[in-house]
Parts: C-alpha cells; structure tokens; sequence
C-alpha cells in the first residue's frame, strides 16, 4: 500500500467514525428532546389556537384571585363595625376557597387570550411602556396591603413580577377591546347615565366574546 492510499484508507475510516458518533449524538438529542417536549406537554392544561395554558398559569391566575380577595377583604374590614366583622371574614374566606377552583382559573384565562387574539386582529397593539407602567400600578395596589405581600412572598417575588408582566401584556390587549366597546356604547347612547354605560358595555363586551369563541380553537387537556 502506498503512503497516499494509506492516508486516504485512514481518513476515510475518521469520517466513518466522526459520522457514527454525530448520528448516535444526533439520535440522543433527538431522544432528549422528545423527552423535554413530552415533559412540557405534560404542564400544559389548555392550548387555544396554538397558544398553550400552563399549570404555572393557571396556578398565578389563583393567586392574582387570592390577591384581589385579601384586597376587598381588606377593605370590607377597614369600615365593618365589631358586630359585622365576624360575617365578613366568613364570606370573604369562602371566597378565598372558590378562587383556588382550577376551572374557574382556566375559564378566566381562555377568556383573557381570547380577547387578546381578538385585538391582534384588529390590529391593536400594547408597547412595553404600557405594560411596565400597568405592571407599576399593580404593584402599588397589592403592596398596600400587608397579607397580600405574604402571598407574593410566599410564590415567590421574582416570578411573580415575571409572570405579571406577561399577564399584564395579554390583559391590556384584552382591556383595549373593551375600551373600543365602550367608546361605541358611549357614541350610541350619549345621554345614558355611568352605570347604565358600564352596563351595556359589559353586556356588549360577553357578546363579543361569545362570538370570539366561535372562531378560536380551544383544546383542554386536563380531565
């Protein structure tokens, strides 16, 4: 064998070995990532037009639920007389009871994402100002009250915060489709009174929403 066709037998023989080990490398990725995306799809609740519903998502939708309870129970608190006080801590801890209700959870999300998609196709938009000063503004609201900063404590400050951002981001799209409702509500009817406006706002608004949810495809994947 000459020098030449022995380098060539020896290279030849490197890239059969380099090509074994990329394809056995390969075929393990391919394993490892069949094992993360099946991983993955085992914390996904609800998937509506592609758009998936984690368990992490309906677990901070409870506790936004638990936050605004401890915020109204707060308030109730602050002007019940002694007499009353026992009443409202009773309804107010059945309340907190119903917001840890995972359906209850999932529905107000699907509702949310919904309406949200639903302004992306009208073309409205949210800019990061807008979120960031609606996230500041939650903030305040929740640290005004000491049992409601237990609880954010508790799940954890840093996720919090990060998931509140991406909530704030969908709700606010959501909220400029309900503003758009109301300003035609308020062209229709000019010489209605606030509470009669909010009224048929609202009732516009579910009907919009009821015809959003004839376009959308929603998949619940949990029993």
């Amino acid at each position: 064998m000459t020098k030449q066709h022995s380098i060539l037998v020896t290279l030849l023989a490197i890239t059969l070995l380099l090509a074994a080990c990329s394809t056995a490398t390969e075929s393990d990725a391919d394993m490892d990532g069949a094992e993360n995306n099946e991983q993955v799809e085992e914390h996904i609740m609800a998937k509506i037009n592609g758009s998936m519903i984690s368990e992490e998502d309906i677990e901070f939708n409870e506790l936004l639920n638990q936050l605004h309870v401890e915020l109204r129970r707060a308030e109730e608190l602050a002007v019940a007389d002694e007499s009353s006080k026992e009443e409202v801590m009773a309804y107010w801890d059945k309340q907190s009871q119903d917001a840890e209700n995972i359906n209850l959870s999932l529905t107000s999300i699907i509702r949310t994402e919904a309406m949200a998609q639903l302004a992306e196709e009208k073309g409205l938009t949210v800019d990061e100002e807008e979120v960031m000063d609606q996230v500041e503004r939650f903030l305040e609201q929740y640290e005004a009250e000491e049992s409601v900063i237990a609880l954010i404590d508790d799940y954890g400050r840093e996720g919090f915060e990060s998931q509140l951002k991406e909530y704030t981001d969908r709700w606010l799209l959501s909220m400029k489709v309900y503003n758009d409702v109301e300003e035609e509500v308020r062209e229709d009817n000019p010489d209605q009174i606030e509470q009669e406006i909010r009224y048929l706002t609202e009732q516009k608004y579910e009907e919009l929403l009821v015809s959003q949810m004839d376009t959308v495809e929603v998949d619940i994947l949990i029993e």
